[in-house]
């Protein structure tokens, strides 16, 4: 008797073990406050177009991933796991093409580098980021699928090309991930040489009209490290450090290394034993993933000697090539381990509070009061606020992110109507970092009565006039 070809029960669970264990793992953190940057997505997309159009020149990303949301917020919807949504369902597909690409490279254990991807900490929680990072990935999958296929043709050319494009409309770190392809092109496939040089053509093409926007925000990315010098810092300088750092995050994900030493510890061995496999299936030197992997990372370094921007969480498109290599060079014990290690780092994460998104929704519903008013160390109120606190008067003192001269003036001026101040110590350490502005709200009469500290926010003060 002949066995069957069709799907077995054993081969449907292969295929869908790794989707049905990352949906809930990922959406355990669903409805987590959204955090500064995340809010910053909604300020942006929650605008008419043409005031879209005018208002991200102020922002250093194109446009793409805001329309995305747009419909959402015309919707009325407002919660943040209803938010998040949209984007776990592109992680999801994410992972399908993944499992697309696993298949063409004919990985030794197929069902070993879907749930190293799916369980791993650093995907669970950018999978759900309301930024445009799942997107980025996505589309850096759905390329690369394309390009791996043994023989492109005009459809596949079609896709890889309006990916590609869709990927510069989403992140700008598409172009490394194109220039990674190019030179994949030139060394391993020079047959695809003439329809990769005819294929940037059109990309310029279609590029072209957003170029005016992208030079404003150059501009505007080059007076903000000017004027807040530590800004640089955040984005991630050159040193080993921050590559070290990237590693460590793309193993372990947001758990913070300084924490405590067991917690280095365990981030330690994790990544410990990822290198290994990395090192191991270099070795067997898989063409496409070190294009993928290294050029990207290379061409990144050279750029953060003019502009910082090693920041681990704008490279979230080169998991996938981490995670297959780390399947090359790794036995059934080792993949034992790693994914124990993987679901334990993830825990740790959903235990930890301090571990969390910046939690602006608790910090906004303790501000209370009819006569109170937000003061801020910046220039504008933070997107937070204006999400979950529209209507909350905020003053924010500072003048082209430098503190006013007349600041005791100032602070008298716009402070004094009020009886509540509720002072927010958040990047004041860029900012304001002798705490001018909470010395002059001192000198204007108000009085310090309490202070509660909030995940990745600092404290909040509150300040009250003294009675007559």
């Amino acid at each position: 008797m002949s066995s069957s070809t069709g799907a077995t029960p054993s081969r449907l669970l292969k295929t869908f073990l790794p989707i049905l264990l990352f949906i809930p793992l990922s959406s355990l953190a669903l409805n987590q406050s959204f955090w500064l940057d995340e809010a910053a997505s909604l300020s942006l997309a929650n605008r008419s177009l043409s005031s879209l159009f005018s208002v991200i020149r102020g922002d250093f990303h194109p446009p793409l991933f805001y329309l995305l949301l747009l419909p959402f917020l015309r919707a009325g919807i407002t919660a943040e796991w209803a938010l998040r949504l949209p984007n776990l369902m592109i992680s999801v597909a994410s992972l399908v093409i993944f499992q697309q690409i696993v298949k063409q490279i004919r990985l030794k254990h197929p069902t070993l580098a879907l749930l190293l991807l799916a369980t791993n900490p650093f995907f669970l929680y950018y999978s759900i980021e309301l930024r445009m990072y799942p997107l980025s990935l996505l589309l850096t999958l759905i390329s690369w699928y394309t390009l791996l296929k043994p023989s492109l043709t005009r459809q596949w050319r079609l896709l890889f090309f309006l990916s590609t494009l869709l990927h510069f409309y989403t992140f700008y770190g598409a172009v490394f991930v194109y220039a990674s392809q190019g030179l994949y092109i030139y060394f391993a496939r020079k047959n695809l040489c003439r329809f990769f040089l005819i294929s940037s053509f059109f990309l310029l093409l279609g590029f072209l009209p957003w170029v005016p926007v992208l030079s404003v925000q150059l501009q505007g990315g080059r007076y903000l490290t000017s004027h807040l010098p530590g800004w640089t810092s955040l984005s991630g300088v050159v040193s080993p450090k921050s590559i070290l750092l990237i590693f460590a995050k793309f193993v372990s994900g947001r758990i913070n290394l300084s924490f405590s030493p067991l917690i280095f510890t365990f981030v330690a061995l994790h990544t410990s034993l990822v290198l290994i496999a990395i090192i191991k299936g270099l070795f067997v030197r898989p063409k496409p993933l070190l294009y993928w992997l290294l050029v990207p990372l290379f061409l990144a370094l050279l750029v953060s000697l003019y502009s910082p921007m090693l920041g681990y969480w704008r490279f979230l498109y080169l998991l996938p090539a981490v995670v297959l290599i780390t399947s090359i060079g790794i036995n059934r014990l080792t993949f034992s381990l790693i994914l124990i290690l993987n679901l334990i780092a993830w825990v740790i994460f959903l235990l930890t509070p301090s571990f969390h998104r910046e939690d602006w929704r608790d910090a906004l519903n303790w501000v209370v009061g009819d006569n109170s008013v937000i003061v801020v160390a910046f220039s504008d109120r933070f997107a937070p606020v204006a999400w979950y606190a529209p209507n909350q008067p905020v003053i924010a003192p500072l003048k082209n992110l430098t503190l006013p001269a007349d600041l005791d003036q100032t602070i008298q001026t716009q402070a004094l109507p009020y009886t509540q101040i509720y002072y927010f110590d958040y990047l004041s350490d860029l900012t304001d970092p002798q705490r001018l502005i909470k010395s002059s709200l001192d000198r204007a009469g108000f009085i310090p009565v309490t202070s509660r500290s909030f995940t990745g926010i600092g404290s909040v003060t509150l300040l009250k006039t003294l009675p007559l």
